[in-house]
């Protein structure tokens, strides 16, 4: 009797194991034979799901905004907007060892990106997104009285988050100097600098 594969769940499986791939040796390292190895399938298994080394960084991409963008759905409806920003902007630092390898990936397609159009076509529309979920906070805490009236929504997300790719870059490279409370410090800051008198 013919074995019934898990299509999803395999897939899954070999974009979990080029995340910890890319987190261990970096990106340039991954290969389809590295992949299939530490996914535990052949390289003809694996070519079933990913034609090359680029669809497989991409789908790792895509699996670390998938996750970022989750935590940023599931937040629970905080009272206070201000704590709702705080939060939707920690969901997306390496607080854990987890998101420390997505922040790793993360960084490694930004490399991509410089080089490859279509990495740089997802890059953009991933942080289209991304601005317009922090300027929706942004935007409902104006209503609320809770930031500034003079805020622009949109270029003061743009702003939060170039802070915070700057602390997951410094997070990556030295965990000593921005380990978690000092990444959580750093973020309220921003945060309270919005605040309304």
């Amino acid at each position: 009797m013919p074995r019934v594969v898990d299509h999803r769940a395999r897939r899954a499986e070999i974009v979990s194991a080029v995340l910890d791939l890319i987190a261990r040796e970096g990106a340039e390292a991954v290969t389809v034979r590295k992949a299939a190895a530490a996914a535990g399938v052949s390289v003809g298994a694996l070519a079933h799901y990913f034609a090359d080394k680029d669809e497989l960084l991409t789908a790792a991409f895509t699996e670390v905004v998938a996750r970022s963008a989750f935590r940023l759905r599931e937040l629970p409806p905080y009272p206070d907007t201000a704590e709702l920003l705080f939060q939707a902007l920690l969901a997306s630092l390496p607080l854990n060892d987890a998101r420390h390898t997505e922040a790793r990936v993360w960084l490694a397609f930004l490399d991509r990106a410089l080089a490859r159009e279509d990495s740089t076509a997802l890059l953009r529309a991933v942080y289209d997104e991304w601005r317009k979920a922090i300027a929706e906070i942004i935007t409902k805490g104006q209503k609320e009285g809770r930031f500034r009236a003079d805020l622009d929504p949109l270029a003061t997300a743009g702003s939060l988050i170039a802070h915070v790719d700057g602390l997951t870059l410094q997070a990556v490279f030295d965990p000593a100097a921005f380990d978690h409370d000092t990444l959580r410090r750093l973020v309220h800051a921003q945060v309270r600098s919005l605040l309304a008198d």
